[in-house]
């Protein structure tokens, strides 16, 4: 089915949803250009009213795109898509992955290798300089899984780099790797995770090849312990693919 999320005129990577109200979801969709503009998405109400989940990605909505204020890290959402393409320009350059956890839009940018952190309800947004050690690469997909006692990390597949694999940052911003390419292509993707959070997905793209990795400890990839090394301290991964 055709969605009106988009719109028009994008190279679209990846999509998040603000669900935090069930009768009202809002969305969120990254495009992969030099001046790619971050659209948000909100579908008609009457659509979302009428109780045909499948029906509102391609109904009639609202799209606004992002805005950044550099001088107080401030952002708005604006009917312009020029002001949208301009800062993207300007600030998030060919953005990839995108998630949605408790009230915060992360999304990555390739080309200026940054994860940006927007808290949707005081409107202000910061800057986490990505890539260490073996996360050599571009950030592409994201995905971001909480455990019980609140500690969280941020998945990260890789575009390029010597051996593209699977990285993670920790809610302290350090960066781990999980897995490690060293045979396949130079791009992994396809990012996802079991409803368990045991059985972590992916694909090399180049390869067409998808591994399902399980920790060798056996527990869950949202857990609160993962044995690995930070990346400057030499980093240790977990499995080879």
């Amino acid at each position: 089915m055709k969605t009106k999320m988009g719109g028009s005129g994008g190279n679209f990577e990846s999509v998040a949803c603000d669900d935090r109200k069930s009768d009202m979801p809002i969305f969120y969709v990254t495009n992969d250009k030099e001046n790619g503009e971050i659209r948000q998405f909100t579908p008609n109400s009457t659509a979302i009213k009428s109780g045909d989940t499948w029906d509102i990605l391609s109904t009639p909505g609202t799209i606004k795109y992002l805005k950044f204020n550099t001088k107080n890290k401030s952002f708005t959402w604006v009917d312009s898509r020029q002001e949208g393409r301009d800062s993207a320009f300007r600030n998030f350059k060919n953005c990839e992955g995108i998630d949605f956890r408790d009230g915060n839009l992360y999304f990555v940018s390739k080309k200026m290798d940054n994860l940006y952190i927007l808290d949707l309800d005081k409107g202000t947004y910061k800057i986490d300089k990505i890539g260490s050690g073996k996360f050599d690469g571009a950030p592409d997909q994201i995905k971001r899984l909480t455990s019980a006692d609140h500690s969280d990390l941020l998945y990260f597949t890789e575009e390029g780099g010597q051996k593209a694999g699977i990285h993670a940052r920790d809610h302290m911003n350090e960066y781990f790797t999980i897995v490690e390419g060293l045979m396949y292509g130079k791009e992994t993707t396809g990012l996802a995770f079991s409803p368990d959070g045991k059985t972590l997905l992916f694909a090399h793209q180049v390869d067409g090849i998808v591994f399902a990795i399980n920790r060798i400890d056996g527990e869950p990839f949202h857990g609160s312990s993962i044995d690995v090394k930070r990346h400057l301290s030499g980093g240790r991964r977990l499995i080879e693919s």
